[in-house]
């Protein structure tokens, strides 16, 4: 048992410290006192869970029963019970409950989470932990209790990693933990015992510094019950006994919101708070004393998951029982019934004959085995006080219809206490349709899922175990092994520390597994290999009843069917689907909106609009214009005639306007020549013709 624990005194709690070396005499006295007051409370639990793991194995027969039978008188044992038992632990092999590891606290990373979780799942497949948890369930159904536990362990002989695996707990008596643990995954647990028996040569040699002559037959006496034995004839009881040390500490919050566990000189506190510190320790001992340790586990918890049947608290005293204790007496009854029946059948043979002393005279030896041989012939002679009388058997006993009647009856009650029947065990029954099938066997489930739902409670514990221990135990810069949920594996660097991106910067530590507060989560539906083979027949039935489906997505029916070759034949297909029906395609645009059409057609309706309004405007402009460019239009007729008439005259008009100022119509005011036209003179000369005058010109 110690060896399964592997190097649990090799690491620390993370802190630094290692386990101080006690007092071991006291260690001693608190185990032994413990032990028993355990037992006082587990004494019943476990004398009447034993005899129904002996009742399961096929022990159905009382000793009275046997002896007022003796040798002669048949004792048949149909053992139905197993059956029962094995379609319950069924449902766990088949979809064992599965840990999920949940963000919580802190910078907690999904990505992180992701390989916690892949992490588990290899060391639940390289620790076979399915076996684990059918021992555990399957001890809980038939004697109340199971039990499996979480060790650590080199990761070979040339190295100091380690690692950690998940081991069974055969026997369910061969762990006691504290009574007075009230969560029913017992996690609130102080102390906890895990038990082996060894021969004396064992102990002697595994322990040659121990001493077992006067280990004691049981320990302290204890009221009202047995003391625990830890000596039995030729038989040593020795024990890892996992005890929980509790330290307190003060942690102080300063003016500035920080915390510290010591307070600066000086410094007020803000506020303080008392809060405990809790490492796990683990000492071997016997009857007799501490035969090692102490040994401190890495983790806050002890490692030993508990998975109990049904559980009654009754005048403070917890009594727990699995689904054989009620099904005793209804199978007890049913032996008894196969029994007489088959007791009945036997003698039918052996009907005795109906005839007088002086009929088989002379021939007793031959009337006496005429029961147990094959006779050719049975001689006898006649009886005078008889003389027509002839030997004859009475009359043979019928069938008893009773005893079978009461077989059926006993066959039906087991299946009552225990809560499955014979349509949740495969016999044909009224359903026919594959959904009424499924609803009956889901009834039957419904009345064991207890013993599954306490077996979910101790599979939760352990993962907690796990995100705790793992980044004490994964504490290195390493690379570990993770598995997804299809079973594909990746080999992840965790704790690995990485360059500073720039001169002076502080170096990253990738995939820490130490930080961030993480939760559990455990699943108890269909396995994912499960749910993989129901959807491969769920799309089996589709692409028959919609052959669309198949013609839309006959790639992924095949990737679903899970068969040799069938994932290049998935490619194959994959490769003649159109693009549109994979979304290769771009996508088409979407149809316009009717409102934003709507609101474009009456847009384009006022743009139309102002520019006729515009255009007419212009058109009037133009209208209101005509005139004066007609007048315009007049005016170098009019020019020309005053020229003409400057030139007759031979000089100037009867008026002069001032030099560069425009030519004056008759009756109106000077009208201003076209734009980019030369400067005139009055009389209409070209004045670019002619020559500029000096100061000198008179």
């Amino acid at each position: 048992m110690a060896d399964d624990l592997g190097p649990i005194s090799d690491k620390d709690d993370g802190s630094g410290a290692r386990a101080a070396t006690p007092d071991l005499t006291a260690v001693h006295a608190e185990a032994m006192k413990r032990a028993d007051e355990a037992w006082v409370f587990e004494a019943d639990n476990v004398t009447r869970g034993r005899e129904d793991q002996r009742f399961y194995a096929g022990d159905q027969w009382d000793e009275a029963s046997k002896k007022a039978r003796g040798t002669s008188r048949p004792m048949l044992t149909v053992n139905r019970l197993p059956t029962f038992v094995r379609q319950l632990t069924g449902d766990v092999r088949q979809n064992p409950p599965a840990v999920k590891v949940l963000p919580a606290k802190g910078p907690a990373s999904q990505q992180t989470a992701d390989i916690l979780n892949g992490v588990i799942r290899d060391i639940e497949a390289e620790s076979d932990a399915v076996a684990c948890y059918v021992y555990a369930v399957d001890n809980a159904a038939q004697s109340g209790q199971g039990a499996f536990r979480i060790v650590t362990e080199y990761a070979d002989d040339e190295g100091f990693d380690q690692e950690i695996r998940i081991r069974p707990i055969r026997d369910p008596f061969g762990v006691m933990v504290d009574p007075m643990a009230q969560f029913p995954d017992k996690s609130d647990m102080d102390y906890a015992f895990v038990f082996e028996r060894m021969s004396v040569a064992a102990f002697r040699t595994k322990y040659p510094d121990a001493s077992v002559d006067d280990a004691p037959m049981g320990s302290a006496a204890v009221a009202g019950s047995q003391p625990f034995s830890w000596r039995t004839g030729d038989t040593v009881r020795v024990a890892e006994y996992w005890r929980k040390e509790i330290t307190n500490r003060t942690v102080y919050q300063l003016e500035d919101g920080s915390t510290s566990n010591a307070l600066p000189k000086g410094a007020q506190p803000k506020n303080r708070r008392e809060v405990t510190d809790t490492r796990i320790v683990m000492y071997m001992v016997s009857g007799k004393e501490v035969l090692s340790g102490p040994h401190l586990w890495a983790g806050k918890m002890i490692p030993i998951c508990v998975v109990p049947g049904e559980e009654s608290t009754i005048d403070g005293a917890t009594l727990r029982r699995g689904i054989i204790r009620d099904a005793k007496d209804a199978q007890r009854l049913y032996n008894y019934a196969r029994t007489a029946a088959a007791e009945s059948i036997a003698l039918q043979p052996k009907v005795p004959f109906l005839l007088t002393p002086n009929m088989i005279a002379g021939y007793e030896d031959m009337w006496d085995t005429a029961g147990t041989e094959n006779h050719p012939y049975l001689l006898y002679q006649p009886d005078k006080l008889n003389p027509s009388g002839l030997p004859q058997r009475s009359q043979p006993a019928l069938g008893q219809q009773g005893l079978d009647s009461q077989a059926m009856l006993s066959a039906q009650d087991i299946e009552a206490v225990t809560g499955i029947f014979k349509a949740n065990l495969g016999a044909p029954s009224n359903e026919t349709s594959g959904k009424a099938i499924l609803s009956r066997q889901k009834e039957g489930d419904t009345g064991t899922f207890l013993y599954i739902d306490n077996l979910r409670r101790a599979i939760a514990y352990c993962g907690r175990c796990l995100v705790d221990l793992i980044p004490k135990i994964y504490d290195g810069e390493r690379i570990v092994r993770m598995l997804k949920e299809d079973g594909s594996a990746e080999m992840v660097p965790v704790n690995k520390a990485t360059r500073p991106q720039t001169l002076g910067g502080q170096s990253q530590v990738m995939n820490d597994l130490s930080v961030g507060k993480y939760s559990v989560q455990v699943s108890t539906g269909p396995s994912y290999l499960t749910r993989r083979q129901e959807t491969a027949q769920t799309l089996v039935q589709l692409t028959q009843s919609m052959p669309l489906v198949g013609q839309v997505g006959p790639d992924l029916v095949v990737k679903a069917l899970d068969f040799p070759g069938g994932d290049e034949l998935a490619a194959r297909l994959e490769r003649t689907i159109p693009p549109q029906i994979k979304g290769d395609a771009p996508p088409q645009p979407p149809p316009p909106n009717p409102k934003d059409v709507a609101d474009a057609a009456r847009s384009a309706a006022q743009a139309k609009l102002y520019n006729a309004q515009a255009e007419e405007t212009e058109i009037k402009a133009i209208a209101e214009a005509l005139p004066i460019l007609q007048s315009l239009a007049a005016i170098p007729q009019t020019l020309a005639a005053l020229k003409a008439q400057v030139d007759s005259l031979g000089g100037a008009g009867p008026m002069q306007p001032a030099p560069g100022a425009p030519p004056m119509l008759p009756g109106g005011p000077p009208v201003p020549p076209p734009p980019g036209a030369p400067p005139q003179a009055s009389n209409g000369l070209d004045l670019a013709e002619l020559e500029p005058i000096g100061e000198s010109t008179p």
